[in-house]
């Protein structure tokens, strides 16, 4: 691998070892993917941020590492932490719990992360432009931004991202690679695909025939910001896949996707039972959604005996909270989370979960091993309301 004078003198430890040590992850990766070189980054996107999946070992990788004195050269974001950091006895979280999630988010800011801990950085706090190199983590932000975006990131890990982000390099393979976004195999629509959970499910569906293939999705196309989102999120939960492409018409291995197929998918993961919590926000909650719940919900209140749990971004939420719909949501007695994610808190659920998402349902199930029932969102809210 070629690199440069200055990429040589921080693989040497020339700029400290923290660098060194970032290098170093960088040119494996980059030896594996049989890269030839580096090149710079415009901004990074870390996973592992919940103390709930890196524990005291990824605790203290982080206090060590800011130790070192050692800053993010590229503007860089984090996904959510394990609680919201502000209402996080409202989810029934421990002392212990919350100081640990803190001292997580006080490495990263020490490092100088900007403690934004969302899954939808694309949105508000962290947007690429397109044709931008990035080094991104959180699998349905990289396909969201590789696809809709048109920018270039592999689907980084955690440490990946991380190392892209002291340095401000990534090698170049994978993605960054013109020649290896071409799709490999076709997915048709055979009938009129619209709203997030009908995207959630295609996306949902194409990764499980595409594997690693680059889908190429036919005669279907999410216009609106929940539709993207839910298509990118329900492709990551069950593909390996960085990316997906949208046309009219393809030349290829072609699979039908037909209504039939998009009751069968939900109908291996959802159950009839009723529920107890409504979990809306995988990925966050945009200011669109946010808006809509407000409208639903305006002067009624939630069943007795059940909840509503919402999150979203931080900058999401201000933009709400401005707006009055916070206020209208809340006073009907849902609640609203930010920075944080249900399938990466501590919080322990015994009974089913209402989703309007495939990456909800999947991980709900295979991590916590919860029921779902999986429906579009409003018709499931409107089973709280009295």
């Amino acid at each position: 691998m070629i690199l440069t004078k200055h990429e040589e003198d921080m693989l040497n430890g020339i700029y400290g070892d923290g660098l060194r040590r970032a290098m170093k992850i960088i040119i494996g990766l980059g030896k594996i993917g049989n890269a030839t070189h580096l090149i710079d980054v415009k901004s990074a996107h870390i996973s592992g941020v919940s103390y709930s999946n890196i524990g005291d070992e990824g605790l203290e990788f982080l206090e060590e590492l800011a130790s070192l004195n050692v800053k993010v050269k590229v503007p860089t974001t984090l996904n959510p932490c394990g609680i919201d950091l502000i209402k996080w006895r409202l989810m029934g979280v421990d002392d212990e719990y919350y100081n640990k999630q803190a001292k997580i988010i006080k490495a990263y800011e020490a490092l100088g992360v900007k403690a934004t801990c969302t899954c939808t950085p694309y949105l508000y706090d962290n947007i690429p432009m397109r044709k931008d190199h990035i080094a991104w983590a959180e699998s349905s932000a990289v396909i969201y931004a590789n696809t809709f975006i048109k920018a270039y990131t592999n689907k980084e890990s955690g440490i990946s991202a991380l190392a892209s982000a002291l340095t401000g390099k990534t090698a170049y393979y994978g993605l960054h690679n013109d020649r290896k976004r071409k799709p490999e195999i076709a997915v048709k629509a055979n009938f009129k695909v619209k709203g997030a959970l009908e995207f959630s499910v295609l996306g949902y569906f194409t990764g499980r025939v595409s594997g690693e293939r680059i889908p190429l999705i036919l005669e279907a196309y999410p216009k609106t910001i929940p539709e993207k989102k839910q298509f990118s999120a329900g492709l990551s939960a069950s593909g390996s896949v960085g990316m997906a492409l949208f046309r009219r018409r393809g030349n290829m291995e072609t699979v039908d996707f037909d209504r039939d197929m998009f009751k069968d998918v939900i109908d291996e993961l959802s159950v009839e039972d009723d529920f107890s919590i409504l979990f809306l926000g995988c990925p966050h909650l945009c200011l669109e959604e946010i808006e809509e719940i407000a409208r639903m919900v305006k002067g009624r209140k939630i069943v007795r005996g059940k909840e509503v749990w919402l999150c979203t971004s931080k900058s999401a939420y201000i933009q709400a909270f401005n707006n009055g719909f916070i206020k209208v949501i809340e006073d009907a007695g849902l609640k609203v989370f930010i920075d944080t994610c249900l399938i990466v808190s501590p919080v322990k659920i015994k009974h089913t979960i209402g989703t309007n998402a495939m990456k909800t349902a999947h991980y709900i199930r295979s991590l916590h091993n919860i029921n779902v029932k999986i429906a579009e969102a409003m018709a499931l809210l409107r089973e709280v309301l009295e």
